[in-house]
């Protein structure tokens, strides 16, 4: 089954994208402006490519989308305008709720319905609670001030909450992937993905090691069994 991929126009949607055709697996996508595709995904015989925004399509709609989907991934993103940053509506928060209400009533209307799998990409200063995870005085300072300054990133750590609040939802399980700050690297790389962060500040992940987790998680069985219902921290290994 395909894969739907929200936001596969920004820096690591793209590289999800780009990871899971490297593994021989169709993707399905929600773009706003497909002319921003490169030539080669759009006419790519593995990808789908829907031209809309997830904020202007009815339940009805996405519903469509999302059948025929094993898995939803989500890399959405603001637009960089003071507008969708600090006057539009929480895109991820109501994104992720609507994907688990339209999962839970697909499973109610039929029990043949195969479950739905929704991995976010959010960030390793979001606090797991089921883990034990406790704010430093770093760490809370740092998630006040931009919560403060950055609406969007309120978004992502309410996003995740909700997640965290509905952990046996019938149709529908999740994993949420917390990467450090975000570097660019054109390869995959070593990197580690654990259950809690190890420091009080998020370290360097690259894109492209975020988007190989994320692949390992729509492609391994294991791997999502591992990881579901969990919010496994993504950080580059250092070297030694």
């Amino acid at each position: 089954m395909k894969t739907l991929v929200l936001g596969g126009n920004g820096r690591t949607g793209k590289l999800v994208v780009q990871e899971l055709l490297k593994a021989n697996h169709p993707v399905r996508l929600l773009v706003r402006d497909r002319t921003k595709l490169p030539d080669e995904l759009l006419n790519n015989p593995s990808v789908e490519c829907v031209e809309g925004s997830i904020t202007s399509l009815s339940d009805n709609q996405l519903e469509e989308y999302i059948k025929g989907c094993s898995t939803v991934v989500s890399c959405l993103g603001r637009n960089p305008t003071f507008s969708d940053t600090y006057k539009g509506p929480k895109l991820i928060t109501n994104s992720t709720e609507r994907i688990h209400n339209i999962a839970e009533r697909m499973n109610q209307s039929s029990t043949t319905t195969p479950t739905t799998r929704y991995i976010l990409m959010n960030g390793a200063l979001t606090l797991n609670k089921d883990e034990g995870e406790s704010s430093t005085w770093a760490h809370w300072f740092l998630t006040k001030l931009l919560k403060a300054l950055m609406p969007p990133f309120r978004d992502n750590l309410d996003a995740a909450e909700f997640l965290r609040s509905h952990p046996n939802t019938p149709g529908f399980e999740w994993s949420v992937v917390r990467p450090g700050q975000l570097i660019d690297k054109s390869e995959v790389s070593e990197y580690t993905m654990t259950k809690s962060p190890a420091c009080s500040l998020p370290e360097a992940t690259s894109r492209i090691n975020v988007a190989d987790a994320m692949r390992r998680l729509v492609t391994s069985d294991e791997c999502w069994e591992q990881w579901k219902g969990k919010m496994p921290v993504v950080f580059d290994a250092k070297k030694k």
